[in-house]
Protein backbone atom coordinates (compact mmCIF):
# COMPACT_ATOMS: atom_id res chain seq x y z
CA UNK A 1 0.00 0.00 0.00
CA UNK A 2 1.27 3.47 -0.90
CA UNK A 3 0.70 5.08 2.48
CA UNK A 4 1.56 8.62 1.35
CA UNK A 5 -0.83 8.73 -1.64
CA UNK A 6 -4.56 9.47 -1.89
CA UNK A 7 -6.68 9.21 -5.02
CA UNK A 8 -9.16 12.06 -5.41
CA UNK A 9 -12.23 11.90 -7.63
CA UNK A 10 -15.12 14.29 -8.18
CA UNK A 11 -18.40 12.81 -9.36
CA UNK A 12 -21.50 14.32 -10.89
CA UNK A 13 -24.31 12.14 -12.28
CA UNK A 14 -21.77 9.41 -13.04
CA UNK A 15 -23.82 6.33 -12.21
CA UNK A 16 -22.60 4.47 -15.31
CA UNK A 17 -18.88 5.06 -14.79
CA UNK A 18 -18.03 5.95 -11.18
CA UNK A 19 -17.58 2.39 -9.87
CA UNK A 20 -15.22 1.54 -12.72
CA UNK A 21 -13.14 4.62 -11.87
CA UNK A 22 -13.10 3.80 -8.14
CA UNK A 23 -12.12 0.17 -8.73
CA UNK A 24 -9.25 1.27 -10.96
CA UNK A 25 -8.04 3.62 -8.21
CA UNK A 26 -8.25 0.82 -5.63
CA UNK A 27 -6.16 -1.40 -7.93
CA UNK A 28 -3.35 1.20 -7.64
CA UNK A 29 -3.28 0.42 -3.90
CA UNK A 30 -3.27 3.96 -2.41
CA UNK A 31 -3.76 4.75 1.27
CA UNK A 32 -7.16 6.31 0.62
CA UNK A 33 -9.63 7.16 -2.13
CA UNK A 34 -11.71 10.30 -1.59
CA UNK A 35 -14.74 10.95 -3.76
CA UNK A 36 -16.54 14.29 -3.67
CA UNK A 37 -20.05 13.89 -5.05
CA UNK A 38 -20.95 17.27 -6.49
CA UNK A 39 -24.71 17.28 -6.03
CA UNK A 40 -25.59 14.26 -8.19
CA UNK A 41 -29.27 13.71 -8.92
CA UNK A 42 -29.04 10.19 -10.36
CA UNK A 43 -28.01 6.96 -8.58
CA UNK A 44 -24.40 8.05 -8.06
CA UNK A 45 -24.83 8.82 -4.34
CA UNK A 46 -26.36 5.44 -3.53
CA UNK A 47 -23.64 3.64 -5.47
CA UNK A 48 -20.97 5.55 -3.54
CA UNK A 49 -22.55 4.81 -0.15
CA UNK A 50 -22.85 1.12 -0.94
CA UNK A 51 -19.27 0.89 -2.23
CA UNK A 52 -17.92 2.68 0.85
CA UNK A 53 -19.45 -0.04 3.05
CA UNK A 54 -17.32 -2.59 1.19
CA UNK A 55 -14.04 -0.62 1.00
CA UNK A 56 -12.66 0.91 4.21
CA UNK A 57 -10.21 3.15 2.32
CA UNK A 58 -13.02 4.85 0.40
CA UNK A 59 -14.15 8.17 1.90
CA UNK A 60 -17.15 10.05 0.50
CA UNK A 61 -17.85 13.79 0.68
CA UNK A 62 -21.28 15.01 -0.42
CA UNK A 63 -22.03 18.49 -1.72
CA UNK A 64 -25.70 19.42 -1.18
CA UNK A 65 -25.75 21.08 -4.60
CA UNK A 66 -23.59 21.22 -7.69
CA UNK A 67 -20.79 23.75 -7.15
CA UNK A 68 -18.59 22.86 -10.13
CA UNK A 69 -15.54 20.67 -10.61
CA UNK A 70 -13.01 23.30 -9.48
CA UNK A 71 -14.70 23.85 -6.10
CA UNK A 72 -15.25 20.11 -5.70
CA UNK A 73 -11.56 19.43 -6.34
CA UNK A 74 -10.69 22.04 -3.72
CA UNK A 75 -12.67 19.99 -1.23
CA UNK A 76 -10.52 16.98 -2.12
CA UNK A 77 -7.39 19.04 -1.48
CA UNK A 78 -8.81 20.21 1.85
CA UNK A 79 -9.67 16.66 2.97
CA UNK A 80 -6.47 14.96 1.82
CA UNK A 81 -4.23 13.86 4.71
CA UNK A 82 -1.41 12.23 2.76
CA UNK A 83 1.67 13.76 1.16
CA UNK A 84 0.45 13.23 -2.42
CA UNK A 85 -2.91 13.63 -4.11
CA UNK A 86 -3.64 11.91 -7.43
CA UNK A 87 -6.65 13.09 -9.44
CA UNK A 88 -8.91 10.91 -11.56
CA UNK A 89 -12.07 11.86 -13.46
CA UNK A 90 -15.28 9.98 -12.74
CA UNK A 91 -15.48 8.56 -16.27
CA UNK A 92 -11.85 7.43 -16.67
CA UNK A 93 -9.83 4.44 -15.56
CA UNK A 94 -6.40 4.55 -13.89
CA UNK A 95 -3.66 2.16 -14.97
CA UNK A 96 -2.45 -0.18 -12.19
CA UNK A 97 1.14 1.19 -12.19
CA UNK A 98 0.11 4.84 -12.27
CA UNK A 99 1.45 5.78 -8.82
CA UNK A 100 4.85 4.19 -9.40
CA UNK A 101 5.26 5.74 -12.85
CA UNK A 102 4.36 9.27 -11.76
CA UNK A 103 6.28 9.02 -8.50
CA UNK A 104 9.42 8.18 -10.47
CA UNK A 105 8.97 11.20 -12.77
CA UNK A 106 8.23 13.44 -9.79
CA UNK A 107 11.36 12.30 -7.92
CA UNK A 108 13.58 13.01 -10.95
CA UNK A 109 12.17 16.54 -11.29
CA UNK A 110 12.35 17.17 -7.54
CA UNK A 111 16.07 16.33 -7.50
CA UNK A 112 16.69 18.48 -10.56
CA UNK A 113 14.99 21.59 -9.15
CA UNK A 114 15.79 21.00 -5.47
CA UNK A 115 12.18 21.46 -4.32
CA UNK A 116 8.79 19.70 -4.38
CA UNK A 117 6.71 22.45 -6.00
CA UNK A 118 6.10 20.19 -8.97
CA UNK A 119 2.97 19.14 -10.84
CA UNK A 120 3.39 15.74 -12.47
CA UNK A 121 1.18 14.71 -15.40
CA UNK A 122 0.98 11.58 -17.54
CA UNK A 123 -0.05 10.24 -20.93
CA UNK A 124 -3.64 9.17 -21.57
CA UNK A 125 -5.08 6.74 -24.08
CA UNK A 126 -8.48 7.52 -25.59
CA UNK A 127 -10.62 4.42 -25.57
CA UNK A 128 -12.27 3.68 -28.88
CA UNK A 129 -9.63 5.21 -31.14
CA UNK A 130 -6.53 4.29 -29.14
CA UNK A 131 -4.94 7.74 -29.53
CA UNK A 132 -2.28 8.49 -26.90
CA UNK A 133 -1.89 12.11 -25.76
CA UNK A 134 1.22 13.03 -23.80
CA UNK A 135 1.11 15.01 -20.57
CA UNK A 136 2.53 18.44 -19.79
CA UNK A 137 6.32 18.28 -19.50
CA UNK A 138 6.91 15.06 -21.40
CA UNK A 139 9.79 16.60 -23.40
CA UNK A 140 11.38 17.84 -20.18
CA UNK A 141 10.33 19.92 -17.21
CA UNK A 142 8.76 23.28 -18.04
CA UNK A 143 8.59 26.06 -15.46
CA UNK A 144 8.31 29.78 -14.78
CA UNK A 145 7.61 32.12 -17.69
CA UNK A 146 7.72 29.30 -20.26
CA UNK A 147 4.98 27.51 -18.33
CA UNK A 148 2.79 30.61 -18.03
CA UNK A 149 3.02 31.55 -21.72
CA UNK A 150 2.40 28.01 -22.93
CA UNK A 151 -0.64 27.60 -20.68
CA UNK A 152 -2.02 31.00 -21.71
CA UNK A 153 -1.70 30.98 -25.50
CA UNK A 154 0.38 27.95 -26.47
CA UNK A 155 3.72 29.68 -26.99
CA UNK A 156 6.49 27.12 -27.42
CA UNK A 157 10.22 27.74 -27.37
CA UNK A 158 11.89 26.10 -30.39
CA UNK A 159 10.67 22.58 -31.20
CA UNK A 160 9.60 21.95 -27.62
CA UNK A 161 6.20 20.22 -27.40
CA UNK A 162 5.10 20.40 -23.75
CA UNK A 163 1.92 18.26 -23.91
CA UNK A 164 -1.51 18.42 -22.27
CA UNK A 165 -2.43 19.56 -18.76
CA UNK A 166 -5.63 17.65 -17.95
CA UNK A 167 -6.13 17.39 -14.19
CA UNK A 168 -7.37 13.80 -14.53
CA UNK A 169 -3.71 12.80 -14.96
CA UNK A 170 -2.29 15.07 -12.24
CA UNK A 171 -0.08 13.74 -9.41
CA UNK A 172 1.16 16.40 -6.96
CA UNK A 173 2.16 17.09 -3.35
CA UNK A 174 -0.91 18.11 -1.38
CA UNK A 175 0.92 21.06 0.20
CA UNK A 176 2.00 22.32 -3.21
CA UNK A 177 -1.63 22.36 -4.34
CA UNK A 178 -2.56 24.25 -1.17
CA UNK A 179 0.27 26.72 -1.76
CA UNK A 180 -1.20 27.40 -5.20
CA UNK A 181 -4.56 28.08 -3.58
CA UNK A 182 -6.20 25.14 -5.32
CA UNK A 183 -8.44 25.63 -8.34
CA UNK A 184 -10.37 28.83 -9.04
CA UNK A 185 -13.95 27.98 -7.93
CA UNK A 186 -15.40 30.55 -10.33
CA UNK A 187 -14.33 28.36 -13.27
CA UNK A 188 -16.40 25.44 -14.52
CA UNK A 189 -14.05 24.83 -17.47
CA UNK A 190 -10.34 25.56 -18.09
CA UNK A 191 -9.72 25.46 -14.35
CA UNK A 192 -6.81 23.09 -14.99
CA UNK A 193 -5.19 25.54 -17.44
CA UNK A 194 -5.61 28.47 -15.06
CA UNK A 195 -3.99 26.45 -12.26
CA UNK A 196 -0.95 25.86 -14.48
CA UNK A 197 -0.77 29.56 -15.32
CA UNK A 198 -0.55 30.39 -11.61
CA UNK A 199 1.98 27.61 -11.18
CA UNK A 200 4.16 29.35 -13.77
CA UNK A 201 3.82 32.66 -11.95
CA UNK A 202 4.94 30.97 -8.71
CA UNK A 203 7.95 29.28 -10.36
CA UNK A 204 6.51 25.78 -10.12
CA UNK A 205 7.70 23.12 -12.55
CA UNK A 206 5.61 20.67 -14.56
CA UNK A 207 6.81 17.25 -15.65
CA UNK A 208 5.16 14.19 -17.17
CA UNK A 209 5.85 10.50 -17.39
CA UNK A 210 5.67 9.27 -21.00
CA UNK A 211 3.80 6.20 -19.79
CA UNK A 212 0.02 5.94 -20.10
CA UNK A 213 -1.49 6.58 -16.66
CA UNK A 214 -5.17 6.30 -17.56
CA UNK A 215 -7.74 5.21 -20.09
CA UNK A 216 -9.86 8.17 -21.12
CA UNK A 217 -13.53 7.74 -21.97
CA UNK A 218 -15.04 10.76 -23.72
CA UNK A 219 -18.40 11.90 -22.40
CA UNK A 220 -20.51 14.91 -23.29
CA UNK A 221 -22.10 17.62 -21.15
CA UNK A 222 -23.16 21.25 -21.32
CA UNK A 223 -20.02 22.38 -19.46
CA UNK A 224 -17.84 20.80 -22.16
CA UNK A 225 -19.29 22.99 -24.91
CA UNK A 226 -17.17 25.54 -26.80
CA UNK A 227 -19.40 28.41 -25.64
CA UNK A 228 -18.88 27.56 -21.94
CA UNK A 229 -15.14 27.24 -22.50
CA UNK A 230 -15.12 30.66 -24.19
CA UNK A 231 -16.98 32.19 -21.23
CA UNK A 232 -14.47 30.70 -18.80
CA UNK A 233 -11.55 31.96 -20.87
CA UNK A 234 -13.01 35.45 -20.67
CA UNK A 235 -13.07 35.15 -16.88
CA UNK A 236 -9.42 34.09 -16.93
CA UNK A 237 -8.52 37.03 -19.19
CA UNK A 238 -10.10 39.50 -16.79
CA UNK A 239 -8.36 37.86 -13.84
CA UNK A 240 -4.89 37.86 -15.40
CA UNK A 241 -5.08 40.86 -17.74
CA UNK A 242 -2.41 42.89 -15.90
CA UNK A 243 -0.13 39.85 -15.74
CA UNK A 244 -0.51 39.29 -19.48
CA UNK A 245 0.30 42.94 -20.21
CA UNK A 246 3.40 42.74 -18.05
CA UNK A 247 4.81 39.79 -20.01
CA UNK A 248 3.90 41.04 -23.49
CA UNK A 249 1.60 43.97 -24.39
CA UNK A 250 -0.10 42.03 -27.21
CA UNK A 251 -0.68 38.89 -25.15
CA UNK A 252 -4.29 39.82 -24.16
CA UNK A 253 -5.12 40.39 -27.84
CA UNK A 254 -3.74 36.97 -28.77
CA UNK A 255 -5.66 35.34 -25.95
CA UNK A 256 -8.87 37.12 -26.98
CA UNK A 257 -8.53 36.02 -30.62
CA UNK A 258 -8.12 32.40 -29.54
CA UNK A 259 -11.27 32.73 -27.41
CA UNK A 260 -13.13 34.27 -30.33
CA UNK A 261 -12.11 31.23 -32.35
CA UNK A 262 -14.10 29.06 -29.95
CA UNK A 263 -17.16 31.24 -30.51
CA UNK A 264 -17.13 30.60 -34.27
CA UNK A 265 -15.99 26.99 -34.08
CA UNK A 266 -19.39 25.45 -34.75
CA UNK A 267 -20.25 27.92 -37.52
CA UNK A 268 -16.97 27.90 -39.42
CA UNK A 269 -13.98 25.65 -38.68
CA UNK A 270 -11.97 27.63 -41.25
CA UNK A 271 -12.66 30.91 -39.44
CA UNK A 272 -11.65 29.30 -36.17
CA UNK A 273 -8.32 28.18 -37.62
CA UNK A 274 -7.77 31.61 -39.13
CA UNK A 275 -8.30 33.32 -35.79
CA UNK A 276 -5.86 30.94 -34.10
CA UNK A 277 -3.25 31.73 -36.75
CA UNK A 278 -3.86 35.46 -36.30
CA UNK A 279 -3.45 35.07 -32.55
CA UNK A 280 -0.10 33.37 -33.05
CA UNK A 281 1.09 36.26 -35.22
CA UNK A 282 0.83 38.53 -32.19
CA UNK A 283 3.26 36.47 -30.17
CA UNK A 284 5.02 33.87 -32.31
CA UNK A 285 5.11 34.35 -36.12
CA UNK A 286 6.99 31.07 -36.66
CA UNK A 287 4.18 29.10 -35.01
CA UNK A 288 1.68 31.00 -37.17
CA UNK A 289 3.48 30.08 -40.40
CA UNK A 290 3.72 26.43 -39.35
CA UNK A 291 0.02 26.47 -38.51
CA UNK A 292 -0.87 27.82 -41.98
CA UNK A 293 1.51 25.38 -43.70
CA UNK A 294 -0.08 22.39 -41.94
CA UNK A 295 -3.56 23.64 -42.88
CA UNK A 296 -2.57 23.90 -46.56
CA UNK A 297 -1.22 20.33 -46.48
CA UNK A 298 -4.55 19.09 -45.13
CA UNK A 299 -6.50 20.97 -47.80
CA UNK A 300 -4.37 19.60 -50.62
Amino acid sequence: MKMDVTFGLTAYNAQDTILRAIDSAIACDPAYIIVCDDGSTDKTRKLLKDRAKEESRLKIEFNPENIGVAAARNRLIECCQTRFLVFLDDDDEAMPDRIEDQREAFDVASKKFGHSQILCYGARRAEGCGKVSQGLGVDGAISGEDLLLYAAVGIRRGNFHPGLMGTGTLFAPTEALRLLGGFDPALRRNEDVELVMRAGLMKFACISTPKVVLKQYHTTGIEKSASVEADMRNLILRKHFITFIRYWPLLPAAYFLQTLGLRVQSASPLAQKGLRAAAMLFVNPIDALNHIREHLKIQS
